[in-house]
């Protein structure tokens, strides 16, 4: 019985015996989510080597002059925001109101008379 027993100095791994390993598929998704962004470097270094940087600078010159078209738009939609914005404040006001109705019914008896004047 004393043979059997293993002294403080003596390990009680078993270098003999097989390592048994449990594949799982939770450790290989960590794993492979772990070497995502290494290939992600690997992919861009790749295309940037086998199609150099041509691509790239030409997606900037075409970016380039699509800035200048999008401050023009830009400029635009401000312009049509402020007027909007005129424009509703304007019909807000009770007199602008009363002042656009009356065009209306001058509008609707000239078309009116207009209309009795040609029968």
């Amino acid at each position: 019985m004393a043979a059997n027993r293993k002294t403080s100095t003596q390990s009680n791994l078993d270098f003999d015996k097989p390592v048994e390993r449990k594949f799982s598929m939770a450790a290989a998704g960590a794993e492979g989510l772990r070497l995502v962004p290494l290939m992600a470097l690997l992919a861009l270094l790749a295309q940037v080597g086998i199609r150099g940087l041509r691509p790239a600078l030409a997606e900037k010159q075409d970016l380039l002059g699509k800035d200048v078209q999008l401050e023009e738009l830009y400029s635009a939609a401000v312009e049509q925001k402020t007027q909007l914005e005129l424009r509703l404040r304007a019909q807000d006001d009770p007199i602008y109101r009363e002042r656009m109705r009356r065009l209306r019914v001058r509008a609707e008896l000239a078309t009116q008379l207009g209309e009795a004047d040609s029968q």
